[in-house]
């Protein structure tokens, strides 16, 4: 693989989910990557999106804003905009460049036959940007549920031994001492 593709390859494969495709599938999709340069301030509107590509943005920052300009989200480096691919579910908005911005992209088409064999990751191009922020709000609100139910649950119900204790001017030479005296 020439170094300008292998520098490319090295950058994707940092990126879920290729980084769950094995190296002659991320060979494949590097060859049907096309490079763009964005300035800062350009605004890229869906319908001017002909050929349904997806973005995978190497360097720079983005907003994603509705018809009505309020913000959907931010991208940047690593993230993925998979919006262009799903023309049809989705309402108009506008990627706002905020940052210079180079993006690797390629056909939504060309991506789906080359993932064909791997339903998992082609799937994930498939969710449109809400159902990937819905699914990492909730599973941010099932870790704080969790981290939530910890700390209020009794220390009684977590341990299954006495707790040793010591008194409060006790050395923690001695209390390491303590501690290992009991296991």
């Amino acid at each position: 693989m020439e170094i300008e593709l292998q520098e490319i390859a090295d950058f994707v494969i940092t990126i879920p989910p290729f980084d769950r495709l094995p190296a002659q599938i991320i060979a494949q999709l590097i060859k049907k990557i096309s490079i763009r340069y964005i300035r800062r301030g350009a605004d890229l509107a869906i319908e001017e999106n002909t050929q349904n590509r997806l973005y995978l943005l190497r360097k720079g920052a983005v907003s994603l804003l509705s018809e009505k300009n309020q913000l959907l989200g931010k991208l940047g480096e690593g993230d993925i905009c998979t919006a262009f691919c799903q023309l049809q579910e989705i309402e108009k908005f506008t990627i706002h460049v905020e940052e210079d911005t180079l993006v690797y992209s390629i056909s939504c088409q060309a991506m789906s036959v080359i993932l064909d064999g791997y339903p998992d990751e082609l799937a994930y191009f498939q969710k449109t940007y809400s159902k990937h922020l819905n699914q990492s709000i909730e599973s941010r609100q099932e870790k704080d549920k969790l981290v939530s139910t910890l700390m209020q649950t009794p220390i009684a119900d977590i341990m299954h031994h006495p707790v040793i204790t010591a008194d409060v001017s006790i050395s923690i030479r001695d209390a390491a001492i303590v501690m290992t005296e009991n296991n």
